[in-house]
């Protein structure tokens, strides 16, 4: 299976009443960085790791944007800031990644296609502390799905929740999504639910 295919045109903008997604680019470090400062805790917890560390400071932060610019203009890996229609306030972001190993081994991926090739990817997104409510959330989600269907190519999707993230777990039960299996990863030992759903 592939990621990515330089024939398949990049979307690069989805438009809502609430939000807007577009490619998160280095110059939106000072937008980024007050959303992930303010929902410090939360994304400790959403991403089972230390990030961001006590005393993260802007320049980490910068370089962190600007590893995602690279990794979105190479095409290896997409980034997306949700920012309020006005561009003044980032409300997270989505992460569109290949998918690990692990979440390859459950054989997510081997359900037929009609014709072509298989395209993978794995999601995740997250939403700031003041907007991370479960009808915030769900909205994000569907928009996800929405852009998913309309404007890009895959058609092999998993989400990967942290178990201990019940409100996410609870989104992807609510909608159309199978549980395809759960992953262990050493030695940090996160636990994460795999989610799939199928757009065509």
């Amino acid at each position: 299976m592939k990621f990515y295919s330089g024939d398949f045109r990049l979307p690069e903008r989805f438009q809502a009443v609430e939000f807007i997604f577009r490619p998160l680019r280095a110059s939106d470090v000072e937008l980024d960085f007050d959303a992930v400062i303010s929902s410090s805790r939360m994304l400790r917890a959403w991403s089972q790791s230390e990030w961001p560390i006590d005393g993260f400071t802007i320049e980490e932060n910068l370089a962190d944007l600007q590893r995602h610019e690279r990794e979105h203009r190479e095409k290896s890996a997409f980034t997306f800031t949700i920012m309020n229609p006005e561009e003044t306030l980032c409300l997270g972001c989505i992460y569109l990644s290949p998918l690990s190993q692990e979440i390859a081994d459950l054989g997510v991926c081997e359900f037929s296609i009609s014709e072509g090739e298989m395209f993978a990817t794995s999601i995740a997104f997250w939403v700031r502390q003041t907007h991370a409510t479960y009808a915030f959330s769900s909205k994000i989600l569907d928009a996800i799905i929405q852009w998913l269907r309309s404007e890009w190519y895959f058609n092999c999707v998993v989400f990967p929740v942290a178990k201990v993230n019940s409100m996410h777990n609870q989104l992807f039960v609510d909608g159309d999504f199978v549980l395809v299996g759960d992953i262990l990863y050493e030695p940090r030992g996160s636990h994460w639910n795999i989610y799939q759903i199928r757009l065509n």
